[in-house]
């Protein structure tokens, strides 16, 4: 398997993963926060798209001022950014829809930009600098490796939060 192909996998299997974990979370609890946790699904699911742009989309080819057109970038970054805390700003967040349109988008543009890419290709810099990665395969690897990290935090709040209904 070459290397593209290894890393269309491992995004698309962290992705089902990450779709399977939040199908039976109710949207009208994704900004409840476990007092033990901290963190609700809005956030996470922000964080990761925000993530997957940045590891997956802007890494490769810079900045794609189509989706950054349908967010408001700055306010976004506030909100869903490393070091943003998800306690607050909750009546800013993005709908539960919003979200998962966001974060359908941030794979599709993905996907594209795979479709465009040689093996030779991942071995290049970043498009923009990455504090995580050098080269494109970096990047790449680190989105899904991130993802995962996340996904163990939201199994975890839904174990929280489907047995204290």
């Amino acid at each position: 398997m070459d290397r593209i192909a290894l890393l269309r996998q491992e995004l698309w299997s962290t992705k089902a993963l990450t779709e399977n974990l939040i199908k039976d979370i109710p949207q009208d609890r994704w900004l409840e926060s476990p007092a033990v946790l901290g963190t609700h699904l809005n956030w996470q699911l922000g964080h990761i798209s925000i993530a997957n742009y940045l590891h997956g989309i802007a890494s490769l080819t810079g900045r794609n001022v189509n989706l950054v057109k349908s967010i408001p970038i700055e306010r976004f970054v506030q909100l869903y950014a490393p070091g943003s805390s998800p306690l607050e700003g909750l009546e800013e967040r993005l709908s539960p829809t919003e979200l998962l349109s966001l974060y359908e988008d941030t794979f599709a543009e993905i996907s594209q930009r795979l479709d465009a890419m040689n093996d030779a290709d991942l071995d290049a810099e970043t498009a923009i600098p990455n504090h995580r990665a050098s080269t494109k395969y970096e990047a790449l690897a680190w989105a899904y490796k991130h993802q995962m990290w996340h996904n163990g935090q939201i199994a975890t709040l839904k174990r929280i939060l489907l047995t204290s209904q």
